[in-house]
C-alpha cells in the first residue's frame, strides 16, 4: 500500500526550491534530515486519505472510483484500525468497512455486505506486511530522499 505520496511530492517540491537566502536559515536537506531524526521517535500516528481514480475498462469505457480511508496506527507493537469507504459507479452505492490488525491476533476485515468479520491467513498477512514495511513507519518515507 503506497500511503503518503502527497508528503513525498511536497518534499521533492521543497528540494527543488533549495535556495538559502541567509546564513541563519536551514536548507531543505537540513529539514529532511531533522524530520528523519524526529520521526525515529514516532510510535503512533493517524492519517486520512481521500482519492479519486478513473479505471479504464476498455478504450472507451471507464469507471470513477472514490475512496476515503482513515487509519490509526501504533508501531510497537504493530497495531492498526482502519475505516474505509468506497463509492463506485459499478457498486451503485458507497461501501463502508473496517480493518483491524494486531501482532497478537492477526488481520481482520469486515465484509461490507454481510457485516461479518473474516480473518486473513497468516501467510498472506506476512506478505502484506513485508511489502508495506517501509510505508508503515513515517521515517521510511523520508530516508530514500
Amino acid at each position: 500500500m503506497k500511503l503518503p505520496w502527497l508528503f513525498i511530492v511536497t518534499i521533492f517540491i521543497l528540494l527543488g526550491c533549495n535556495e538559502n537566502t541567509s546564513d541563519d536559515e536551514f536548507t531543505i536537506e537540513d529539514i529532511v534530515n531533522k524530520s528523519i531524526e524526529v520521526m525515529e521517535a514516532v510510535d503512533s500516528y493517524t492519517f486520512e486519505m481521500d482519492s479519486q481514480q478513473i479505471m479504464n475498462l476498455t478504450d472507451t469505457e471507464h469507471v470513477n472510483l472514490y475512496s476515503q480511508l482513515k487509519m490509526d496506527l501504533v508501531t510497537v507493537p504493530l497495531t492498526f484500525y482502519q475505516q474505509t469507504s468506497i463509492n463506485s459507479e459499478l457498486l451503485g452505492e458507497t461501501v463502508y468497512y473496517q480493518t483491524y490488525y494486531s501482532e497478537e491476533e492477526g488481520l481482520f476485515m469486515e465484509d461490507p455486505f454481510s457485516n461479518d468479520w473474516a480473518k486473513y491467513p497468516e501467510v498472506l498477512v506476512t506478505e502484506i506486511l513485508n511489502d508495506s514495511e517501509e510505508h508503515i513507519h513515517p521515517k521510511g518515507q523520508l530516508v530514500p530522499l
